[in-house]
């Protein structure tokens, strides 16, 4: 009940005012550029130091929850940037407060695919960090063999279906699986 009492409370700022397009002056700014410097660390590339990166993501993290507290958040942008970076928090209690803004944000404008594809992805997480079979098939382990090939996380298949995933614009399983096997000729 507490989650659906803190979610109305953070839609309560949207409510008298029409969703902004992507890319809004209405958009806040500060978090935008949080945004930016998160997906920039996570760049594909040889010299990705997770440790400094970590650092960072713990601090964007921090001013993140606290722009969350204040009420800052009022577009479905705002909720879309801010549910990315606490997606990647190292918590359950991150995790789940991505999918709960990334819900939001895909509530506000049902266009957005980037929200809808962040919803499932952040279910995923969820479940997998929960020790559970994903069900959109966006989540993706190394295996503890000596190769450490990349393998699309276990999936529970009978939980949606490819058009679901399509709707929310997510690969369906086959192409999941055909990611897998390109992550691994890289």
């Amino acid at each position: 009940m507490m989650s659906l009492a803190l979610a109305l409370a953070a839609c309560a700022p949207v409510a008298t005012n029409p969703p902004a397009l992507p890319g809004s002056s209405r958009d806040h700014a500060e978090l935008q550029a949080i945004k930016v410097a998160d997906q920039e660390d996570r760049k594909p590339g040889p010299n990705i130091d997770w440790s400094k990166v970590g650092q960072r993501d713990r601090d964007r993290l921090k001013r993140v929850r606290e722009l969350v507290a204040t009420g800052e958040l009022r577009t479905a942008v705002d909720f879309f940037n801010a549910a990315l970076v606490c997606q990647h928090g190292p918590d359950l209690a991150d995790i789940r407060l991505a999918h709960a803004l990334a819900t939001i944000s895909a509530t506000i404008d049902a266009t957005a695919t980037s929200a809808n594809w962040l919803s499932a992805a952040s279910w995923d997480r969820l479940l997998m960090r929960m020790g559970k079979p994903q069900w959109y098939g966006t989540q993706f382990t190394r295996a503890k063999t000596a190769d450490a090939r990349w393998e699309l996380y276990a999936i529970d298949e009978t939980a949606v279906t490819d058009e679901e995933r399509k709707r929310l614009g997510v690969p369906t399983l086959a192409e999941a699986r055909q990611r897998a096997e390109k992550l691994n000729q890289k």
